[in-house]
């Protein structure tokens, strides 16, 4: 990690690192063409929602791994917000 790095009050961003065996792959989603801009799990949700660069959003089974429903946005996908059930790709 390189650059400034502030913790605790002084951070505006929120941070998450993780150490250790909490990691296991579950399923690997394929079908995107080009780098994924952005994932997000909706709090309450079992369905994982992702966009690309490659312009499209994909709606994917979080047990399975499978694509349930491709988007074509016309244009590349720049970044996914979630809040609480909500997720907003911009």
């Amino acid at each position: 990690m390189s650059g400034h790095f502030y913790k605790g009050d002084k951070c505006w961003y929120s941070h998450y690192w993780s150490r250790g065996d909490g990691f296991a792959m579950l399923a690997k989603l394929e079908g995107h063409k080009k780098a994924i801009k952005g994932i997000a799990l909706p709090s309450g949700h079992d369905k994982l929602y992702s966009g690309s660069s490659d312009g499209t959003a994909r709606i994917w089974d979080g047990h399975t791994g499978k694509c349930l429903h491709f988007i074509d946005l016309g244009d590349e996908a720049g970044s996914l917000i979630t809040e609480g059930s909500w997720c907003s790709l911009v």
